[in-house]
């Protein structure tokens, strides 16, 4: 690798590279005749296509079922089995809700005793002060 790093240098150092140069006449470059462009004219507005539509095709069964459009309808087909959820999954996630605030509710209503040891250490403390 090394090696071919320098012989390349060594090359473009004992090489003499030069350009040719180009000293262009202004007045056979005016003589010379333009290639004229024509632009096509500026619309302001499209209706539509300028040809006539093709004519209906018998379609192919193999090119349909294994075609772009096919391929798109499968696509399409797919997004909308996902974006529709499971009915079981959802009502098995609404139960788990409900539930939880149930248990939840029902924790809140009844009064919780104070732990042993919480209290003894609330009098173990006042002791010492």
């Amino acid at each position: 690798m090394i090696g071919g790093a320098f012989a390349f240098l060594l090359f473009v150092t004992l090489v003499r590279l030069e350009a040719t140069p180009i000293h262009p006449d202004l007045e056979k470059m005016l003589a010379q005749p333009q290639d004229r462009v024509e632009y096509p004219l500026a619309r302001a507005g499209w209706n539509g296509p300028e040809a006539s539509p093709a004519p209906a095709v018998t379609p192919n069964p193999t090119l349909e079922r294994l075609g772009p459009a096919a391929s798109a309808r499968e696509a399409h087909t797919a997004l909308k089995t996902a974006a529709i959820p499971d009915f079981r999954a959802v009502a098995g996630i609404l139960l788990c809700i409900l539930l939880l605030r149930r248990i939840r509710s029902g924790q809140k209503a009844s009064p919780a005793e104070p732990d042993e040891a919480v209290s003894r250490g609330s009098e173990e403390y006042s002791r010492a002060a």
